[in-house]
């Protein structure tokens, strides 16, 4: 049976206010319609949401149905599949690669290869070629969703460099050396220990894994931080700088897009009119929903363009569409649906990734 998604608020994955809230953000004031940019944001977020790959039954008795592709594992659940044994090679090299840590190819083995970089050159070429013309011809019923996904992964090689998406000892940091060193208020401190302690319950002690060992650190856009690899390596982190340079590249690459799929851009915002109201939301101490708060205030008030209400991020919409499928509904007007079109972006962005990308470059992770 598939399962219904929410705003994934916990770790592993940069958190919604950037996937959804500053996609959608960033496409308009790159020219992309506020429609389409709804479907790319969407998809974008969904990413992290759907954790589930079970099979999608209209009809039991003809068994007439789609299969699910699990683009993410929340911690709770990939906590009792690790407790149950079940976290292996293969839900990191089938999610954790393709969809959250793109590996960097740098460095002489294969598990350092595999460790995700900043902007990195592969994750550049994977852009290039869903933004070629070709690309989007082929797959233009769905290259919304795919963009979105691919915009997914490029943006966490922002916040998961350093890591890799398979279990790995380079994956592990010395707890006693995570240190938070800019100024927070103590009630953001303090939410912040208690997301840490969550995040504990939810996941167990897997520091082998992503970025586990250091919590959700990487993905909140307002810490700057520091720690050290059990290995002795030591690293400085800035996310305000790393995700606004996050966001110059995204943006820049939707003004791409809008380019060849809609042949114009009309009413674009340039990257130096975003850099400051970007950099202010950016450095928004507190949790992800008033950080969403902020994207929103900033749309209606015109710093991306026309002023404008950003719609509330809404999966329910895409689990409806799913659960009356299940119900019995046309077939062929599920064909047609965003779900279904994420469905089938995901699997061609985890083959593109994991049967050609890497391959390219000699890393056979799956």
């Amino acid at each position: 049976m598939s399962r219904p998604v929410r705003p994934s608020k916990c770790g592993g994955k940069l958190q919604y206010d950037m996937h959804y809230y500053g996609c959608y953000a960033l496409a308009r004031a790159a020219g992309v319609r506020a429609e389409d940019a709804l479907v790319l944001a969407t998809a974008s977020q969904y990413v992290d949401d759907h954790a589930y790959n079970d099979w999608i039954l209209s009809d039991s008795q003809t068994g007439e149905g789609v299969l699910g592709i699990a683009t993410a594992h929340h911690p709770l659940e990939a906590g009792v599949r690790a407790l149950a044994r079940l976290i292996d090679d293969d839900d990191s090299r089938l999610v954790w690669v393709p969809f959250h840590f793109l590996p960097g190819n740098e460095g002489d083995s294969f598990v350092e290869r595999m460790i995700a970089r900043e902007d990195s050159l592969l994750a550049n070429q994977m852009l290039d070629h869903y933004l070629s013309l070709e690309t989007l011809s082929a797959h233009r019923e769905h290259a919304l969703h795919l963009l979105g996904i691919g915009l997914h992964a490029y943006a966490d090689t922002f916040a998961h460099y350093g890591f890799s998406g398979m279990p790995s000892p380079k994956n592990c940091v010395q707890a006693d050396s995570i240190q938070i060193t800019s100024v927070h208020a103590e009630g953001v401190l303090a939410y912040l220990a208690q997301k840490a302690n969550e995040f504990k319950a939810r996941w167990g002690d897997y520091p082998h894994l992503g970025h586990g060992s250091v919590l959700t650190y990487p993905d909140r856009p307002f810490l700057e931080w520091s720690f050290r690899y059990e290995d002795g390596r030591e690293a400085v982190r800035n996310n305000p700088a790393s995700f606004l340079r996050a966001c110059e590249k995204i943006h820049a690459r939707l003004g791409q897009f809008a380019q060849v799929f809609y042949e114009a851009a009309p009413g674009a915002r340039s990257w130096d009119e975003l850099r400051d109201p970007v950099r202010e939301i950016l450095q928004t101490d507190g949790p992800a929903d008033e950080r969403g708060a902020a994207w929103r205030a900033a749309l209606a008030r015109g710093a991306f363009g026309t002023p404008e209400d950003c719609p509330v991020y809404a999966p329910e919409k895409w689990n409806g569409i799913v659960e009356g499928f299940k119900a019995g509904s046309d077939g062929k007007a599920f064909l047609a649906s965003d779900p279904y079109r994420f469905f089938v972006a995901a699997e061609y962005h985890r083959s593109f990734v994991l049967k050609r990308l890497l391959p390219g470059v000699g890393l056979l992770a799956a």
